[in-house]
């Protein structure tokens, strides 16, 4: 093993693409000093430099069709594990365009492309997916078909396997269940859509556990401890730092629209889902989401230098920021209402709920890929459902003026009230173009990704009505 190569397998990648260039100065025309050049300058989230390097090399090296894709698809790779999508595009566009049937490339471009929120391309390049597969890996055919279901469009699984034959056989991946259940729907094939989203959720439940009673302690200790919360001894200080809104809630209640909405206003920054809070409290205490820890929690924030510390550990996180407000859509925030109000008593707090039938259904047929382990179960989403609803219904009685609960329903029939009443509260000018979310650019990373990019769909919760029935079979409580 060379010096350069041992020095990149050891993650010293400033002193290998150091190396390498040493290399490179005595013989230009060594593939693997070229090689290691561009996977150092990846590691070390210098994009441009590893793509205009790779460039040079491979003029340089003049090397066989074959070897090129290789050295395309090994950077791609790289780049993309880096989270370099950027970068990772380019490669894998180049590997596209050199060699038509590369089904890595089609299959890494589609994802880049959804992610830059291009879904017609994204279409385009599954679409060279299917048409250059002959015997498709089942994993990525899993992962294709949950992809394809995601996009806007009339595509469906009888258009699919229409087009494609060769591809009408299951794999057992939950992707694949979510995805082909999800197209199903289109075909308003409701009771096969619904078998096939429950076999994706009892696929995952297989290697995961919740445990619901933990949660509703933990949410039952939060409750017993709302008096402590309703005294004014706040921790107050004065601070530059912008303006939190807290968006709080059950997933797919209408939180991404609301926050892309509140976004478009000029001096509000959506931020998303970072998880800031809680960082914030686990640099200070380990803090784990059991009853123990939150009882450790409260007793805590009684201590004026543990509120500092948490906001110091908050806006450090978030970075500098130069709107007066942000948003943070971590919706288990609920989970930190007291710290919220002791921290940031000029805090907003928005609760955004919807009707519990539509809401229940749209976690369960989502494969979520991070956390929400209740969707898993229509059981468990129905228990968290009233544990989190009750909890704010609570705060909202003992805080009335600190926390503004926005219904899903009437935010999308009457958008132009809800904005209006919440940048009243704000004490922000109205904008019109709070109205019109979906000509945002900015990339939303949630479940509701496609939703937003399109104009508001006031039909949203007759998605459920084929599902009623089928959902009452198993639980009735709609």
């Amino acid at each position: 093993m060379t010096r350069y190569q041992q020095l990149f397998e050891s993650n010293r990648f400033h002193e290998s693409e150091l190396a390498s260039r040493e290399t490179l100065n005595i013989n230009q025309r060594d593939p693997n000093a070229w090689l290691v050049l561009c996977l150092s300058l990846i590691r070390q989230n210098k994009e441009q430099q590893a793509l205009s390097e790779c460039e040079s090399g491979l003029a340089v090296l003049n090397l066989s069709p074959n070897s090129t894709l290789k050295h395309y698809l090994i950077l791609g790779r790289a780049a993309y594990a880096q989270g370099s999508r950027a970068c990772a595009f380019e490669f894998y566009k180049n590997a596209a365009n050199l060699d038509g049937s590369s089904l890595e490339a089609h299959f890494i471009l589609a994802h880049v492309y959804f992610e830059q929120n291009k879904f017609q391309e994204c279409a385009e390049s599954l679409e060279r997916f299917y048409s250059a597969g002959i015997s498709l890996d089942d994993e990525a055919y899993a992962k294709s078909v949950f992809l394809l279901s995601r996009l806007p469009g009339e595509e469906s699984a009888d258009s699919l396997f229409d087009r494609h034959p060769t591809l009408k056989r299951e794999v057992e991946f939950p992707s694949f269940h979510f995805g082909l259940g999800n197209l199903l729907v289109k075909d308003k094939r409701y009771k096969e859509a619904f078998d096939h989203i429950l076999t994706a959720n009892r696929l995952k439940r297989k290697h995961r556990h919740y445990d619901f009673e933990r949660v509703a302690a933990m949410i039952d200790r939060h409750k017993e401890h709302l008096d402590f919360i309703v005294s004014d001894t706040y921790f107050k200080r004065e601070t530059d730092s912008p303006i939190p809104i807290f968006i709080v809630g059950m997933p797919r209640s209408g939180s991404s629209i609301l926050e892309q909405m509140l976004g478009a206003h000029p001096d509000i920054e959506p931020l998303g889902e970072g998880g800031w809070l809680l960082s914030a409290i686990k640099r200070e205490m380990d803090f784990r989401f059991n009853d123990e820890s939150m009882s450790a929690l409260f007793g805590a924030c009684e201590d004026t230098s543990f509120l500092e510390k948490i906001e110091n550990n908050y806006y450090e996180l978030l970075g500098p920021q130069s709107a007066r407000f942000v948003v943070d859509k971590t919706l288990v925030n609920y989970h930190f209402l007291q710290v919220i109000r002791l921290v940031f008593p000029t805090a907003h707090v928005i609760h955004t709920t919807r009707e519990k039938g539509p809401t229940v259904w749209s976690c369960f047929r989502t494969d979520f890929l991070t956390g929400v382990r209740f969707s898993e179960s229509l059981e468990d989403l129905s228990h968290c459902y009233d544990a989190v609803e009750s909890l704010l219904d609570r705060w909202r009685d003992l805080r009335p003026a600190n926390i503004l609960q926005v219904k899903y329903e009437s935010n999308i029939e009457n958008p132009e009230q809800t904005v209006r009443k919440i940048l009243s509260r704000l004490r922000l000018e109205y904008d019109p173009a709070c109205l019109e979310p979906w000509k945002q650019k900015r990339i939303v990373d949630t479940a509701s990704k496609v939703q937003v990019t399109q104009p508001i769909f006031k039909e949203a919760n007759k998605d459920f009505e084929p599902f009623r029935e089928l959902i009452n079979d198993r639980l009735k409580v709609y």
